[in-house]
């Protein structure tokens, strides 16, 4: 989906109508919260037990290119979509993460995340790597609840959940991390049988925010995953070998259409509450296939080290990097550069506004 003249226009058209949006009790999403795994973790598995652990990013040289240049638990060099979507929306330029025990109360009332590196849906993959799983984060957001009304009051905090967009990305590590890599769930599933698996804890999940209040939900689908270098990597042992996994990628593009087939039946059972799904996959193919036409170089491997097999401790202050990192899709060998990031957001942002805006549900009084 190389930028043409028509989706900059429509890009442009809804950034000013978000900025044009005042912050107060009467905008359009007065906060941001985020769930999910290492896309979306901002930070919080800096604060739990996963120390010299590939699922920790608190040490250079990952932050490289963030304001503050300087590691602060996001799997980058920079932003993830969320802190690009707070951004857009007029909140503040990035998500802190809800275990930062220094957080402002205006930081907790315009939202937070949750989510935490190597965590999925399913509680095995969590379990294997020391993540916060996906049930401790909903109990996070109870806590989240219960300091915000401390803060502005029973009424407030419940129009601020309502209000609030919440995003929900999580998934890929219980194919990567689990059944892939784990006998465990083979030996129960077949992909198909696993897929309708996880889709039904992701349903279950997207229940209980809806009974904590939360009624805007985006839920991200899969991201090409046979196309991560450390996914290469795993299958192929010379460099000129290296290609996109096709079986793994036709898994996720199977796992994406029955959840978009779901979210209409999991919204109807959810009055007053709008599901949106975000198509991921469709912006990071088209950086995997295209990358010149979108501004990048290199697809196959990542900016730290060799970019086969460098990810959280194995890309770390004596490693290596490469100079200039929006030429390259991938950060490390298994997570995107803010570039890419930056640029699946504009794709989010043009699938999804139109959306936001046309929908009556989405007012600002």
């Amino acid at each position: 989906m190389a930028p043409n003249f028509y989706s900059i226009f429509l890009i442009t058209i809804l950034l000013q109508a978000f900025s044009n949006i005042n912050v107060t009790a009467q905008a359009l999403f007065p906060a941001i919260l985020v769930f999910g795994d290492s896309a979306v973790d901002t930070g919080n598995n800096n604060f739990i037990n996963t120390i010299i652990s590939p699922n920790r990013a608190d040490h250079p040289p990952y932050g490289r290119d963030f304001p503050s240049h300087k590691p602060n638990g996001r799997f980058s060099n920079g932003k993830l979509v969320p802190d690009f979507l707070a951004d857009t929306l007029g909140l503040k330029e990035s998500v802190p993460p809800f275990l930062d025990p220094h957080l402002s109360d205006k930081d907790l009332i315009t939202g937070v995340c949750f989510g935490s590196a190597g965590s999925g849906f399913d509680d095995l993959t969590s379990k294997t790597t020391k993540a916060i799983p996906m049930s401790k984060q909903v109990e996070y957001f109870k806590k989240y609840i219960e300091r915000v009304t401390r803060i502005v009051g029973e009424k407030r905090a419940k129009e601020i959940i309502r209000k609030a967009i919440v995003v929900i990305n999580s998934g890929i590590n219980d194919f990567v991390i689990n059944y892939y890599d784990l006998p465990t769930k083979r030996l129960q599933y077949d992909i198909n049988e696993y897929q309708d698996f996880v889709l039904q804890r992701l349903q279950s999940f997207v229940e209980e925010v809806h009974e904590l209040g939360c009624r805007t939900i985006i839920v991200t689908g899969l991201p090409p995953i046979g196309c991560l270098p450390i996914q290469m990597t795993a299958r192929f042992k010379l460099p000129n070998e290296r290609k996109c996994l096709e079986d793994q990628n036709s898994d996720a593009m199977l796992y994406n259409q029955k959840l978009k087939k779901l979210i209409p039946h999991a919204q109807a059972s959810l009055p007053g509450t709008r599901i949106l799904y975000a198509d991921v996959y469709t912006p990071f193919s088209d950086l995997v296939k295209n990358p010149e036409e979108n501004g990048f170089k290199v697809t196959d491997r990542g900016c730290c080290g060799t970019g086969y097999i460098e990810t959280g401790s194995l890309c770390n202050i004596l490693t290596p990097t490469c100079k200039n990192a929006t030429e390259f899709v991938f950060w490390d060998s298994a997570h995107p550069t803010e570039a890419a990031y930056q640029y699946v957001h504009d794709s989010l942002l043009e699938e999804l506004g139109p959306q936001i805006i046309n929908d009556p549900k989405f007012s600002v009084s």
